[in-house]
C-alpha cells in the first residue's frame, strides 16, 4: 500500500484496520458468492447483508 502523506491520521488509521479486517474476515472463511465461487463449488458463502454484518460486528471489535 502506498503512503500518502495526509493530514487526517485517524482516516487512514480507520481505512487500515477496515482493509485488516475485511481480509481477516475472508482468510477466516467468511465471503459472498463471487469469492466462493473461485475456491470451489462447495464453498460456502453469504449473502451480501450478512457479510456486511459480519464485517461489522469484526470491525467493532477491532476498534474497542
Amino acid at each position: 500500500m502506498a503512503k500518502i502523506k495526509v493530514k487526517t491520521p485517524d482516516v487512514i488509521a480507520f481505512a487500515e484496520t477496515l482493509e485488516k479486517i475485511c481480509i481477516a474476515t475472508v482468510d477466516s472463511g467468511f465471503m459472498t458468492k463471487d469469492l466462493a465461487v473461485l475456491i470451489g463449488k462447495d464453498q460456502p458463502y453469504l449473502s451480501t447483508q450478512t457479510i456486511l454484518s459480519k464485517v461489522d460486528a469484526n470491525l467493532k471489535v477491532a476498534m474497542a
